[in-house]
């Protein structure tokens, strides 16, 4: 194992895994190779970019030692390169199957907001609204609560409830008044009041938002967009 881990210092890392494997071989079931079999998937994953045998390895740690105090990373891992290689109906089973094994686990509230988020990934934004609203209800306050209200705004947009999204928009700029995101959602909450046509107050918050959005011509163009609607609806 001392020649395994040189090799994966020195950055050989196929020849690493040689050499792990090969003390699998000769005793596959010794409850130390445990971690011999995460340290493969390591390499696999990270050195060798290869993320079907990193999937394979992690499943056989999983399966050979349920109860290795430290398979909790195989399962995580196993739920991060599905969730990486967009395979969403996976990457959901893999968070699901975590939470299940680990369910005193202190960053629960994180898988049950990846279970949401990839949902909404894949596009059923049913399920997606659905787990958000009981991850909000189990969650109130976590790190994840305002990412989740951004989410549940942003599916009510799209659906075309746009009283709905509007409400949740301007709960998210109360609630978060300097979040990274305020000014997506000040356009967006604008654009909910432009289809509602409540034009004037979408005018107003395009014309605050101007000086300070990234792409300021974007919301000059929804401006003049607007005024030319506003002219043609006068006449």
């Amino acid at each position: 194992m001392n020649l395994a881990k040189s090799l994966q210092a020195d950055k050989r890392s196929t020849e690493a895994i040689a050499v792990y494997e090969q003390a699998l071989q000769k005793y596959p079931h010794h409850p130390g190779h445990a971690e011999t079999y995460l340290k493969i998937a390591e390499l696999y994953y990270t050195h060798t970019q290869n993320p079907e045998r990193a999937l394979a390895e992690y499943q056989k740690a999983i399966e050979k030692f349920p109860d290795f105090p430290g398979i909790q990373r195989a399962y995580e891992q196993r739920a991060f390169i599905f969730e990486e290689q967009k395979s969403w109906t996976e990457a959901i089973r893999a968070y699901a199957e975590l939470i299940q094994k680990f369910p005193t686990l202190g960053t629960q509230e994180k898988y049950q907001y990846k279970i949401s988020s990839l949902h909404y990934d894949r596009g059923d934004l049913r399920q997606a609204k659905l787990d958000l609203s009981k991850f909000l209800e189990k969650f109130p306050n976590s790190e994840y609560t305002g990412q989740a209200k951004f989410r549940l705004a942003d599916i009510a947009f799209q659906q075309k409830d746009y009283k709905n999204a509007a409400l949740l928009y301007k709960e998210f700029i109360e609630v978060y008044p300097n979040d990274k995101k305020r000014y997506e959602v000040q356009y967006y909450l604008g654009l909910s009041f432009e289809n509602m046509g409540a034009w004037a107050r979408a005018m107003q918050l395009y014309e605050n938002l101007l000086p300070h959005y990234p792409n300021p011509s974007m919301i000059q163009e929804q401006i003049d967009q607007l005024k030319k609607r506003q002219r043609e609806n006068n006449q």
